[in-house]
């Protein structure tokens, strides 16, 4: 068996196109794992580096609010804990995910203060009878303080950039269509 020029420029052919199909199967894959795939970003919020991240930067808030509201931290911190922070974070990033893919806008943080506010009249209940605030004082003041920790459940989005970002995914989406061709 001679090779021909024409052999060796084939299998040359062959490889290269082999090497080009592996790696677009490859790229293909990563990208509807890590770009397209809605579970990427929740993953991202359920995973323990991450809220405790997230949860010690609300802390950190919360702490200076008491500070300011002249509360005591140490009891009022137990009524945000790191699940109701994850869940938090967990709806924010897939709100994140609409407004990357389908171009919708982040919702506003929606927290129950009922645990705040419980929090707090507990605290009021052990303060004398002409220190203590009226009853909806309580109230007020926990919604402060969920407007004050909101922000950092923005985890930095915003919509102007998340507008952006749809624009910028919107000009890809014919490298959306191939990634979608991923094999599962």
């Amino acid at each position: 068996m001679v090779d021909t020029p024409f052999k060796k420029a084939s299998q040359f052919l062959l490889a290269v196109l082999l090497v080009l199909s592996v790696a677009a199967t490859l790229l293909s894959h990563v990208l509807q794992y890590a770009l397209c795939n809605r579970t990427a970003y929740t993953k991202a919020s359920h995973s323990p580096a991450f809220t405790k991240a997230v949860h010690t930067a609300v802390l950190n808030c919360l702490e200076s609010e008491c500070l300011f509201y002249d509360l005591p931290f140490e009891t009022i911190k137990t009524a945000v804990s790191e699940k109701t922070v994850e869940t938090l974070v967990t709806n924010q990033m897939s709100a994140a995910y609409d407004a990357l893919f389908n171009g919708t806008t982040l919702p506003a943080i929606t927290w129950d203060s009922t645990a705040l506010t419980q929090k707090i009249q507990s605290f009021f209940a052990t303060l004398p009878e002409q220190d203590r605030p009226s009853d909806s004082a309580a109230q007020t003041i926990a919604d402060d303080l969920i407007k004050s920790m909101s922000p950092i459940l923005y985890i930095g989005l915003s919509n102007k950039l998340l507008e952006q970002g749809h624009g910028i995914v919107q000009k890809l989406s014919p490298l959306r269509v191939f990634a979608s061709l991923t094999i599962p």
